[in-house]
């Protein structure tokens, strides 16, 4: 991991009195040859030193938010970065261009409605929600970027806390769009003002996250990120689904062929290759992460609960989850950690699963040597009743 730019940076300072909330023209007017000057790279340094330094990240948004707005000028002016359309980056361009047509029919379906206000006939609201779970599909286009993608440049980069950020914005916007289909779906009147006002936020957090992933992220991590990792991220994309109908590249993977006198356990002898065969064949996720907080295994089964991807194997298990939830993470591993409990369970209902989530540690003797994570979705065992014997049909 290495940093390319200089952190000699007046942008730092710059953005540093936005989040302070200095926003005067004498102010820009201070910084303004770097403003105007402004490349990629100086304006993610000056981000991740931001978040570095700062814990809320509403304030943190605000501020980012008003920066590259301020920075739009040197940013545009910037070589396009043009790349194949196979490669990892250029199937998440392909998205983005997607993203941006749908992002354009909504504002005219938006438009519509709110001329018409309450004579607004069911085919226009039947519309919008049919185009509001068109855009939906972005929920995998923002997994490929927080797993695949954040792991490479968190291994990759030293600046990369603006990652923090984008996934904190990333559940703003799916749970944004949630909302919306939820009274379009649920309410014969839904418009109104709360309405509007999570519509518009929603439209202008698309646009922004759209245009910091052209402008600044990709153009970086292109730069940052070797070649071959890039092609060993598009092996995992199949993990995530195809966001808005765009083909995924076929990735052919081969078994190993390697074979030896098995692993001895605490019972019996299992070779490598079944133990991954029993651990895939579980109705179970199992995500392991060491002594150090560092995930070494996930398993692999046929219907995941919650995305993974290769590109987590050796993360920092905090930076696996979105912002939000960081901080529960930390106290349950911390907690495990100290024995001031053996475990830990909670249990949500998500997109018509009913997932059981439970945290057990590992002790070799007195020493930690880490924690698994078991999910499990129960809801076909909630509603067993009596008992049905062996080979009951």
């Amino acid at each position: 991991m290495s940093s390319i730019i200089s952190k000699d940076n007046p942008l730092i300072d710059f953005l540093e009195g936005l989040y302070n909330g200095t926003r005067s023209r004498k102010h820009y007017d201070k910084y303004s040859r770097s403003i105007d000057n402004a490349d990629p790279w100086n304006v993610n340094l000056a981000i991740d030193i931001l978040i570095s330094r700062h814990e809320d990240f509403d304030r943190i948004e605000q501020a980012v938010a008003r920066f590259i707005r301020a920075c739009a000028k040197g940013l545009d002016k910037q070589t396009p970065l043009v790349i194949r359309e196979d490669h990892f980056l250029g199937i998440l361009q392909k998205e983005n261009r997607r993203i941006t047509e749908y992002r354009g029919k909504l504002s005219s379906l938006f438009k519509e409605l709110a001329l018409s206000q309450k004579d607004s006939s069911p085919g226009q609201m039947d519309e919008m929600l049919k185009q509001l779970n068109k855009i939906s599909d972005i929920t995998a286009h923002y997994r490929k970027i927080e797993y695949p993608l954040f792991s490479a440049m968190e291994e990759c980069l030293e600046e990369y806390n603006c990652s923090k950020l984008m996934w904190h914005i990333h559940d703003q916007i799916i749970n944004g769009l949630k909302l919306l289909i939820g009274r379009l779906e649920n309410e014969k009147n839904p418009l109104d003002k709360d309405f509007n006002s999570v519509f518009g936020e929603v439209y202008l957090k698309l646009a922004a996250i759209t245009y910091r992933e052209e402008k600044i992220l990709f153009p970086i991590l292109y730069r940052a990120v070797p070649e071959e990792r890039f092609e060993k991220m598009l092996g995992e994309l199949e993990e995530f689904g195809s966001s808005f109908d765009v083909i995924l590249p076929q990735i052919k993977t081969e078994m190993s062929t390697v074979r030896s006198d098995g692993i001895p356990l605490s019972v019996g002898r299992l070779l490598p290759g079944q133990i991954n065969l029993m651990l895939k064949s579980l109705p179970l996720d199992i995500t392991f992460v060491d002594e150090n907080d560092k995930v070494c295994y996930y398993s692999q089964g046929k219907e995941r609960i919650f995305p993974r991807s290769p590109g987590i194997i050796g993360r920092n298990v905090k930076n696996c989850h979105p912002p939000a939830s960081v901080h529960i993470v930390e106290k349950i591993v911390d907690d495990l950690k100290s024995r001031r409990r053996d475990s830990a369970e909670f249990w949500i209902q998500m997109d018509g699963n009913f997932v059981h989530i439970r945290y057990f540690p590992l002790f070799e003797n007195e020493t930690y040597k880490g924690v698994i994570e078991v999910s499990q979705n129960i809801a076909p065992l909630r509603v067993l009743k009596g008992e049905r014997r062996l080979l009951d049909d």
